[in-house]
């Protein structure tokens, strides 16, 4: 790409960096979402979770991310296992699909918690499913600025992610950084805390793809 690319774009500094060097100067351009339709999800809670067969007053955590090494998902079933022991009527939501798939479900069999962790595989109906969870919760490896972060954030829940990924994720005092280092049972304690979503609504028209849909114009224009 840098022998042949006149401009340079990055959806964030980490990725600019990785794709570019340290030397190439390059322009941010967020991946833009739709904010309202993550603000303005008509169904009411209690309506979606009856329609995923999890009780209204359940304890919900959530993730979005293909199935594969680096989303960690054999750590967040062991951080769910802790969960369930410190509040049995709690659920996990999982989103997406990839290799790992079948070993993480057999992992949540071994574990006896398959009433309680949903596989939904791949799903258009996102700000939907957001709305019915309480902490979204991501033990990434190594990430950059996950689109997911953003979208859970544009939702107004509070998110609990590892150090590793992006310090630009925090867009909102609703996100919290955990390290990976800490135990299964540090994570639980962490994720159990409240108060859930009773931040004001973070300002993200940065985020809005109006915004990036003009940024993007503006460059072409160029």
């Amino acid at each position: 790409m840098k022998v042949n690319a006149t401009d340079y774009l990055a959806c964030s500094t980490e990725a600019g960096v990785g794709l570019y060097g340290e030397n190439q100067p390059f322009i941010f351009v967020p991946n833009g979402i739709d904010i309202d339709m993550y603000r303005n999800v008509p169904l009411k809670k209690e309506i979606i979770r009856e329609s995923l067969n999890i009780p209204k007053e359940a304890f919900v955590v959530g993730n979005i991310g293909r199935f594969e090494e680096q989303k960690n998902h054999f750590f967040l079933i062991d951080i769910f296992e802790e969960i369930v022991q410190k509040n049995s009527n709690s659920f996990l939501i999982l989103i997406g699909e990839g290799s790992l798939r079948n070993k993480i479900e057999k992992m949540v069999l071994s574990k006896k918690l398959q009433k309680k962790v949903l596989f939904l595989g791949i799903r258009d109906d996102i700000p939907t499913l957001l709305k019915a969870m309480d902490v979204f919760a991501m033990p990434s490896l190594y990430e950059g600025l996950p689109i997911s972060a953003v979208e859970a954030q544009a939702a107004n829940i509070k998110l609990i992610l590892s150090t590793e990924v992006s310090s630009e994720t925090k867009l909102s005092k609703n996100v919290h950084f955990i390290k990976l280092e800490e135990s299964a049972e540090k994570w639980a304690e962490i994720i159990l805390e409240k108060p859930y979503g009773n931040e004001p609504l973070p300002e993200l028209s940065q985020y809005d793809m109006k915004h990036t849909a003009m940024l993007l114009d503006e460059i072409y224009s160029k």
